[in-house]
């Protein structure tokens, strides 16, 4: 299922039993479902944190498979300079803050970009 349609059906059911909280004459139900609530309100962040953590391992690895061996084959081909100034660049644009990691993965993929051969990383095509 997709996880922003499961997130709607879960605000929505929340809602619902929110609404039928409030409408209950029974003392202990209120009580029992305003916990439950808020038990499962809690747990939710926790989870939409862990995912987010997990996202954010996937996109900064993704892009390390990327970016290493194009400046492993740069150097390699004796293209230092190119090397340095890719990475020179990559770090002028890149501004993360504690909230956000901005666009490592646009950049990534850019620096990785730069340092390939017409053929591919390992120039395996390279056009003579």
């Amino acid at each position: 299922m997709d996880p922003i349609a499961l997130l709607l059906l879960i605000i929505v059911a929340y809602f619902g039993l929110l609404i039928v909280t409030a409408l209950s004459q029974r003392k202990g139900f209120r009580i029992a479902a305003s916990v439950g609530v808020f038990i499962s309100t809690l747990f939710l962040c926790f989870a939409a944190t862990i995912f987010q953590k997990f996202q954010a391992n996937s996109d900064f690895g993704g892009a390390a498979v990327v970016v290493a061996p194009a400046c492993i084959a740069a150097i390699e081909r004796g293209e230092v300079d190119k090397v340095v100034r890719a990475l020179k660049e990559f770090e002028s644009d890149y501004r993360p803050t504690y909230e956000q990691r901005r666009n490592f993965v646009v950049l990534a993929n850019r620096l990785a970009d730069r340092l390939k051969v017409d053929g591919g990383i390992d120039g395996a095509n390279k056009k003579d």
